[in-house]
């Protein structure tokens, strides 16, 4: 997607109709800077494009019609995105019709919300026309072939809220939306159809049963069961739809206490404290889980042991290869190995070896013993064994050291809420309330799936075990179509997983790259950056082990430089081809910072638009980005209007 014109009328500060075309970039040259005061556009510019692409709740909507408009007579707020994309013309056009007020301030009442998308100059998306073309659903799939609404926080962002993502624990919805980003959405679609073919296949093998003499009794019972395990999967997913809410509420709440005055200092320790606590759970988790592979290696090795005892006649001193060499050595009459003649002596020695019995499937079990033993994954899980009786006290300590903290603080976070403002206090007591049920219900969500995820296990195994007591050959035939298609899922997740892997181990050395070669002021101190499995930023410091960003605390200057390498690297490996979007991009940036990261600008993408005020850009850093601007905007009062905004060409005076 690459912008040639937006044209707004009636949107925020801008009156009437204003058109900025003439946008492509021009060959080395993918910067567009709009220069702009507080208050007068700029912010507004970046909301044009989320409006223009997502569209706005209805009560934000009634915000972005242009007062001056609305007091004036019925009217029309609107924004057009003319591009390019794939070779083709595009149009998106995004319509508020709204009645004429009485008072300025009044919000005004919308009558119609439209979007259209056209082709080649043609209309083919027109959910709200008259008559209507296509559906709702069929406008947001066209804008998630460009850019989907979850991934669009890495392409349209506020500088300064972008080292946020350093400074915070990031959300656990961050992974769907990178995945996104990488295309690899497509593959987990493709699983997911995989699935649906599973549960076809499922289905057909269970009337095969019910309908085999054999097996009908066992079978009607298994439906039972699978309807049942249908409903406990439906109220999974359902209390999981259910967590995700009051998840998102409560993250309004935090958003909205966390810039409270007042409340800053405590949410901030809480959030280092929470961070803390997860990294410490994150540890015992892992070590867990080494400790659980450790225990199937061992119980694998000693099942086999048990089942394939060495035999009574099975001298363990001779190898194979040995007892093989002597039969050669007594048939030739020498040594086989260095061609000497054999003494009387030696023959007995060796007719002794000769004789003894092997069995090379024997041999085998004990090489796969062996092999489980010495499996470096094993060795590596008794290594975390042994880390985790020795720490397990020392975790569960500061853990609970932690979570005194923690309440100590919430409590102190509440007597502060309480000498605040009405509103202030009224969302403290609503987070405090919701915060243990959110809690509870993600405990209740963690058993109901653990639960489902046994029973579907046994209900599986079971399947399977009825298929293996009939001959009848429809039944037999279903089963294989089942297993297949099982394998086949098994195989693709693991492809999917070895390009997750891929991906992210990419992204994080380039990233890493990046930050140490052009971002950093010291590379000495900090020496890389890294990527953990949730796309969680881990920073590293000398030799010492990466930690967690959000737990180093890392200066203003320095988190940005980070969140900045991070969205660059991530876009370059992006499937997606859309204008970036920085609001206020040198944010809170000391000189040398400063400096850096708009000499870096240019290489974020194919078409970027920079959203800034004249005191984030000197003569000097002008010089150093002219040679790579299309265009230059800047933003102004309208002479004669000063409720009113309007762009014109800047032309370089301060």
């Amino acid at each position: 997607m690459i912008l040639k014109k937006i044209e707004v009328n009636n949107f925020g500060p801008f009156y009437g109709t204003h058109v900025w075309d003439d946008l492509q970039p021009e060959d080395g040259k993918p910067l567009i800077l709009i220069r702009a005061y507080n208050d007068v556009a700029k912010s507004t510019i970046l909301k044009i494009f989320n409006f223009c692409l997502y569209g706005l709740t209805p009560q934000r909507r009634q915000m972005v019609i242009n007062r001056k408009a609305a007091i004036t007579d019925n009217g029309e707020s609107s924004v057009l995105f003319s591009y390019t994309h794939k070779g083709d013309d595009w149009e998106i056009k995004r319509t508020l019709k709204f009645s004429k007020v009485a008072k300025f301030l009044d919000p005004p009442e919308i009558s119609l919300h439209r979007q259209t998308i056209s082709h080649n100059g043609k209309i083919i998306c027109d959910p709200n026309g008259t008559p209507g073309i296509l559906y709702e659903n069929d406008f947001k799939d066209k804008i998630n072939e460009i850019i989907p609404q979850e991934i669009s926080q890495f392409f349209f962002f506020d500088g300064e809220r972008i080292q946020d993502y350093v400074t915070e624990e990031p959300k656990p919805s961050i992974t769907a939306s990178i995945e996104k980003i990488l295309g690899i959405k497509q593959l987990l679609n493709a699983r997911q159809d995989i699935t649906k073919v599973e549960s076809g296949l499922s289905s057909e093998l269970l009337s095969s049963q019910e309908k085999d003499e054999e097996t009908k009794k066992d079978a009607q019972v298994l439906i039972e069961r699978n309807t049942l395990l249908e409903v406990d999967k439906a109220k999974l997913n359902y209390d999981k739809s259910d967590l995700t809410g009051k998840e998102d509420t409560l993250k309004n709440l935090k958003s909205f206490l966390e810039t409270q005055e007042g409340l800053e200092d405590d949410w901030k320790k809480i959030n280092l404290i929470n961070g803390a606590l997860i990294g410490l759970k994150s540890q015992i988790a892992s070590n867990i889980q080494h400790l659980k592979k450790h225990n199937s290696h061992n119980l694998l090795s000693e099942i086999i042991s048990l089942h394939f005892k060495p035999s009574a006649t099975l001298t363990s001193s001779f190898s194979p290869s040995q007892i093989t060499m002597a039969k050669k050595s007594l048939e030739t009459g020498k040594c086989d190995h260095c061609e000497e003649p054999l003494s009387d002596t030696k023959k007995a020695e060796l007719k002794t070896i000769a004789e003894v019995k092997f069995d090379p499937f024997e041999e085998d079990m004990q090489e796969i013993i062996s092999k489980i033993n010495n499996d470096p994954e094993l060795s590596a899980s008794k290594v975390s064994h042994q880390k985790l009786v020795s720490i397990a006290a020392e975790l569960d300590g500061k853990i609970t050291q932690g979570q005194t903290a923690l309440g100590l603080l919430q409590a102190s976070l509440k007597d502060s809420a309480s000498t605040l403002m009405e509103e202030v206090k009224t969302k403290q007591s609503e987070y405090d309330r919701l915060l243990p049920l959110f809690e509870q219900a993600q405990i209740d969500v963690a058993n109901l799936e653990t639960k489902y995820e046994s029973d579907k296990a046994n209900y599986d195994s079971d399947v399977n075990a009825l298929s293996t007591s009939t001959t009848n050959e429809e039944v037999i035939l279903a089963q294989a179509r089942l297993n297949i298609c099982k394998k086949t899922f098994r195989a693709f997740d693991e492809i999917i997983n070895s390009i997750i892997d891929s991906e992210r181990e990419s992204i994080a050395k380039q990233m890493s790259k990046t930050f140490t070669e052009q971002l950093t002021n010291n590379p000495e101190l900090y020496t890389g950056l890294d990527l953990d499995k949730e796309y969680k930023l881990l920073v590293k410091q000398l030799a010492f082990d990466p930690l967690p960003a959000w737990k180093m605390e890392p200066s203003s200057g320095m988190s940005a430089m980070i969140a900045f390498a991070f969205i660059h690297s991530l876009n370059t490996h992006s499937h997606t081809e859309a204008p970036i979007v920085i609001d206020t991009p040198t944010g809170r940036l000391d000189g040398i910072h400063k400096k850096k990261i708009i000499t870096f600008w240019k290489n974020f993408g194919k078409q970027i638009f920079i959203l800034y005020q004249p005191d984030e850009m000197t003569s000097e850093h002008q010089n150093m980005t002219q040679p790579f601007v299309t265009k230059h905007f800047e933003a102004i009062r309208k002479p004669g209007a000063m409720d009113e905004s309007l762009l014109k060409e800047w032309e370089g005076d301060e």
